[in-house]
């Protein structure tokens, strides 16, 4: 990293209640004591003017720092939740002191809340109709301080009359977070604030608040350091924060990401010498299949493996395809867990979103199952025929050429020199002509229909209305994706309706990832294309690897294996 740059790690949270959905960021940045958080440093990229000037104004290091500090995280975090250029927002401050977003930002209002302790920062943005607090402290600094001033007698009774240091800079911390989401301060009374239900909860403490029944806390451990969140009761499920214990323990380890491949990416025998030699994937093949072949009445292990079809054989039949591509993908991710993997987000591309809500368990697998079918049923019954290529060349091509603009549509950009368009059939030779005439190097993808084209619009208008109903949890794990280039929040069902329809910017996708802190990406299509992307598109990047856990080129144990070689070595 660059000197003065603070490491980051950035985690995307979902927020449901009462029918109302939301979405929040987590940051944390931890500066290197042994380099100079200054003006000058990269970062100040992310500042406002306002911000700069207030920053030359300060005349204490600290204070500087930790101003500086402070507004990374922020940025960061608003950035993670809407698309915004950091710059042009301003982190002004209220009049009791509190954080306030000014400056133009789409969608519905959004805040922040700010705390640094030390080298370390924390930042939480929200929708602001999920008021949110965040507190980060040492416990040694709290050790200097008079319980008396700042808990009641009960709470010193039942958990300060002992020796253990984490208790009261967890307390502390505690009201600390819940003050910012009243704008209060520690100035409230301790009664006010006071803890209760306060439990140890798998790496994490839990706690609520005896006059603030609406409030809850979560606060856990980082770098030596206590980290506070304060949220709306029932809105947040704690399984998305609790990756963030083992974050803690991290240090600067790069995020892992699982991803997940589309139309296109499948081939008959994906997966075969993994199926026959590794039990723990096969079962989980198995397993898939007999729920797919009940919802379907087709049995996907014969489809793909049985009668000796090569892999060159085009495998097309949209029936099969769509629920074979979910299947494996998620036998294989469920493999690399069961073998002690861990991602902190997932990302998927097309199709690959279907398969990456189930693996966070947003909607059960048999659901998901069910919403690949339907969705594949609904494209072969509304959707004429039609044909994707794949082109070697910039996307300043397709918009540059007015040809293509009247005979195609851009599906997809996934780096700098490649694109995909799709189209009628009708206009198929026509178009590989013109790219001829280009001279650049063009492949049609194995799809029978031009997804992510105009000719969805009627299967996204019926498969809405088959989403309707469609009730997801709060993901295990953050869900990225390349449609959108946002975290998928409550508005789920919404969004896979559309999904055939948008384009696909994966170089975009990725590029905000690499943003946001180092990354592992870990392709988990059968045909390894997204982490081919990755790498062409991001070559000179020195913040992540890109590593495929399967390829049709066979050896695929031998694959996996490396794959958890590269997880191993973080």
């Amino acid at each position: 990293m660059s000197a003065g740059t603070p490491r980051s790690w950035l985690h995307p949270i979902s927020l449901s209640k009462d029918g109302l959905t939301g979405r929040a960021a987590l940051c944390l940045s931890e500066a290197d004591p042994a380099q100079a958080a200054m003006p000058q440093s990269p970062h100040c990229d992310l500042l406002h003017d306002n911000e700069r000037r207030r920053l030359d104004e300060m005349r204490f290091e600290r204070r500087r720092d930790s101003y500086w500090l402070g507004r990374c995280c922020a940025k960061r975090a608003l950035a993670a939740i809407r698309d915004i250029a950091p710059q042009r927002i301003e982190i002004a401050s209220g009049v009791w002191g509190q954080p306030i977003v000014v400056g133009e930002v789409p969608g519905q209002p959004v805040q922040v809340s700010i705390s640094h302790s030390a080298a370390i920062g924390a930042a939480v943005a929200f929708d602001a109709a999920f008021p949110m607090g965040v507190d980060v402290e040492s416990p040694d600094s709290v050790a200097r301080l008079d319980p008396a001033r700042w808990s009641c007698e009960e709470e010193r009774r039942q958990w300060l009359s002992g020796d253990d240091a984490l208790l009261p800079a967890l307390l502390w911390s505690a009201k600390e977070a819940v003050a910012k989401v009243l704008h209060s301060g520690l100035s409230a009374p301790p009664e006010l604030l006071r803890i209760e239900r306060l439990r140890e909860d798998a790496g994490l403490w839990r706690y609520g608040f005896r006059h603030l029944p609406h409030v809850e806390g979560l606060t856990l451990p980082h770098q030596g350091q206590v980290l506070s969140l304060a949220f709306p009761k029932d809105s947040l499920d704690v399984g998305q924060i609790r990756g963030l214990s083992g974050l803690a323990k991290a240090g600067d380890r790069p995020r892992v990401v699982f991803m997940f491949s589309g139309q296109g990416s499948q081939y008959y025998q994906m997966g075969r010498e993994l199926f026959e030699h590794d039990p723990i994937f096969a079962e989980h093949m198995r397993h898939g299949a007999r729920t797919l072949e009940r919802l379907s009445g087709v049995d996907l292990l014969q489809v793909i493996y049985a009668g000796g079809r090569p892999k060159t054989e085009p495998f097309v039949e949209l029936g099969h395809t769509h629920p074979a591509l979910f299947l494996i993908q998620y036998a294989l991710a469920r493999t690399l867990l069961d073998k002690g993997v861990r991602p902190d987000l997932l990302l998927g591309a097309s199709l690959g979103e279907f398969v990456a809500i189930a693996v966070a368990e947003a909607v059960p697998f048999e659901q998901a199952a069910g919403m690949v079918l339907e969705h594949a049923r609904l494209v072969a019954k509304h959707s004429p025929r039609g044909a994707m290529i794949a082109v070697l060349a910039s996307p300043e091509l397709y918009r540059s050429e007015p040809r293509l603009h009247r005979l195609c549509e851009l599906a997809g950009e996934n780096f700098d020199r490649h694109f995909v368009i799709a189209l009628p059939l009708d206009t198929r030779l026509e178009v590989k002509r013109i790219l001829a005439e280009h001279g650049v190097s063009h492949q049609e993808l194995p799809v029978q229909y031009a997804f992510h084209s105009s000719q969805m619009d009627r299967v996204c208008s019926e498969y809405a209305l088959r989403m309707a109903g469609v009730a997801p949890r709060p993901p295990r794990w953050p869900v990225l994706s390349c449609a959108s280039g946002a975290y998928l929040g409550g508005d789920l069902a919404d969004h896979l309706a559309r999904l055939a329809r948008a384009p696909i910017d994966f170089r975009a996708t990725v590029q905000r990832l690499l943003s946001q802190g180092d990354c592992l990406l870990l392709d988990l299509g059968p045909s390894g294309t997204l982490a081919t992307h990755a790498r062409y598109g991001h070559a000179t990047d020195a913040g992540f690897k890109a590593v495929s856990a399967m390829t049709p080129f066979g050896n695929d144990v031998y694959t996996l294996n490396q794959t958890l070689d590269a997880f191993a070595a973080l």
